[in-house]
């Protein structure tokens, strides 16, 4: 199998987070990275940095180019029929295949014990909540789903409450969406972690 990585195991030279916020950690998930890529947290660059796409750049630089792995969603305002998160771009743009599959699969098998039928099932329901919350929010869709606490946004949310460390938010906003989507549960539902 042809390999994305780098020889340090990492998709990008660095992995930049205009914030830990839901969207954008679920669009890192989704995107592959990992505890090895060298992650930063701010919202200006340079013009050569926004050019290059060993930088991957989401919810930050105003830049909308997943060719040059920029998902700065505010970057597409005014076009039409455009995801209203980084995450469902993601996952519309099919990128997340060969990255997410990459940094998570063993052969023909992942380490998540199931297969990418199943896996492409799970990750577009994941994005399509992101993208819901974003809109509508948690507490709307709680309510017209009729779910019980606590749900995804939440567990998201109490994490962000407990862990003062941002780059530990970052990564443990990714793991408990990897065990949602590796459980099979319903992120429109009551989450279980």
């Amino acid at each position: 199998m042809l390999s994305v990585f780098r020889h340090s195991g990492c998709l990008w030279t660095e992995v930049v987070v205009g914030e830990v916020a839901f969207d954008a950690v679920c669009a890192a998930f989704l995107l592959g990275v990992t505890r090895r890529e060298k992650v930063s947290f701010r919202t200006e660059f340079s013009k050569k940095e926004l050019a290059d796409p060993l930088i991957l750049c989401i919810n930050a630089g105003g830049v909308y180019d997943p060719a040059r792995s920029k998902y700065d969603i505010r970057g597409i305002k005014g076009i039409k029929d455009q995801p209203n998160s980084a995450a469902k771009s993601v996952c519309e743009n099919g990128g997340w295949r060969l990255r997410l599959t990459q940094a998570y699969i063993n052969a023909d098998e992942l380490v998540f014990g199931i297969g990418l039928k199943d896996l492409e099932r799970r990750v577009q329901r994941l994005a399509s909540y992101v993208d819901l919350q974003k809109t509508m929010g948690a507490e709307v869709i709680a309510k017209e789903m009729n779910v019980s606490p606590p749900t995804l946004a939440e567990v998201f949310s109490n994490m962000l409450a407990l862990e003062q460390n941002q780059s530990e938010r970052f990564f443990k906003g990714i793991e408990i969406l990897a065990e949602v989507v590796r459980s099979g549960q319903d992120p429109f539902g009551t989450i279980n972690i």
